[in-house]
């Protein structure tokens, strides 16, 4: 996972793409499939996907939205952005972490969230941002946020 993120190893995306594809097919997230209207990857802050020059997230987003898992296709959205620039979550503990991304995400533009998002993460360590991401689309009319990473650390 380390080398996909931050070295662009590509060569680990079947890997990533089986066990995305099986955590989206689990009995915990299938019977939300059908209802699902978008896929919407955790956004990297604009400074740091320029300075990485890619966007590891949204790509297992794409694979996500290119595997045949509901009877329809289900759309990537760039649907939040990070509206600030936060210092790396990889050594902050619990309590450090929330308050690291306290309010950093909002929704793009002025619209409304769909009734029912699946939110993709790469590594789910606490659960903060994927909570920060889940509260702000809820905020903005999402009833249901499925929440889906490819590892735990």
């Amino acid at each position: 996972m380390l080398r996909y993120k931050f070295q662009k190893d590509l060569g680990a995306l079947p890997l990533l793409k089986e066990a995305l594809t099986r955590a989206a097919k689990s009995r915990q997230v299938a019977p939300f499939l059908p209802l699902a209207e978008a896929i919407v990857p955790v956004p990297l802050h604009p400074l740091k996907a320029w300075w990485r020059g890619w966007d590891p997230v949204f790509v297992l987003g794409r694979l996500l939205e290119r595997e045949s898992m509901s009877t329809r296709k289900i759309p990537v959205c760039r649907l939040l952005k990070k509206t600030r620039w936060t210092p790396s979550q990889v050594s902050l503990p619990a309590a450090a972490r929330c308050r690291n991304l306290k309010k950093a995400f909002r929704l793009r533009g002025s619209g409304r969230a769909p009734p029912v998002v699946i939110l993709v993460d790469d590594v789910l360590t606490t659960g903060t941002t994927l909570s920060e991401c889940a509260f702000t689309l809820k905020e903005k009319g999402a009833r249901v946020v499925v929440a889906l990473a490819i590892a735990r650390s």
